[in-house]
């Protein structure tokens, strides 16, 4: 499992240990706007993980846009959430099939979605033809100036999206080229899927790489890496 970094303060935790870390790195949760600490990883590849605090009001429609800038947009897939038996659905204009995709509006808050049902996970997913998928955990839940956050960081934890903080992320995983063992910089797409590992090399052995058909994503921090057309 991979180590990250809290950007509260600069130090390093493995993901189990981040969750038990954030609730004494951040202040005690007294004053401020009621918010919630999610840790976002993915489903099947657990080994990219963040935490983000979000204030209740914000909205899942943010969230999935936060999601697909940071993290696994490529191609204007659909994309939901999932809690409680529930589909949410991003139906904004420019999202592919938005118009056929069934659900409730993205547009609620947070915080009405947690009340609304007993579940503390929500699933999500982008795209369903080559699917990402990512798990949200409720960490924490209290009382937070976003914005004195930032300013006291030791990283900028900001981020475009209104209401919404980078709190951590994992450290690039470990990835070998196939062929010698030395750090991996290029996923061969068309290996992937019948050769898993065995499809990803360094840039020397990526251009002597010859399947029939090689098509090549880069290796990047991100649980899309080496799916359809992401290139982080």
């Amino acid at each position: 499992m991979t180590d990250g970094q809290c950007y509260l303060c600069g130090e390093t935790y493995t993901k189990r240990g981040m969750n038990r870390h954030l609730r004494s790195c951040l202040p005690a949760p007294e004053t401020g706007t009621n918010a919630v600490v999610l840790r976002i990883s993915g489903t099947q590849r657990s080994d990219y993980w963040i935490h983000t605090l979000l204030h209740r009001e914000t909205t899942l429609l943010t969230l999935d846009s936060f999601l697909r800038d940071f993290w696994v947009e490529c191609c204007h897939h659909l994309s939901s959430f999932e809690i409680g038996g529930t589909d949410y659905k991003n139906d904004s204009p420019g999202v592919l099939g938005a118009e056929s995709q069934r659900g409730q509006s993205m547009d609620v808050s947070l915080g009405t979605v947690l009340d609304r049902h007993t579940a503390k996970e929500i699933s999500y997913v982008y795209d369903w033809g080559s699917s990402t998928n990512l798990t949200l955990s409720v960490v924490e839940t209290g009382q937070w100036e976003l914005s004195t956050l930032a300013s006291d960081s030791e990283e900028d934890i900001s981020t475009p999206k209104e209401g919404l903080l980078l709190l951590t992320r994992n450290e690039l995983p470990d990835r070998e080229c196939a062929s010698c063992g030395d750090a991996a910089e290029q996923i061969c797409q068309g290996c992937l899927h019948h050769r898993g590992p065995d499809a990803l090399y360094c840039q020397a052995r990526a251009d002597d790489h010859d399947c029939g058909r090689p098509q090549f994503l880069p290796v990047v921090n991100s649980p899309r890496s080496g799916v359809c057309g992401y290139t982080g």
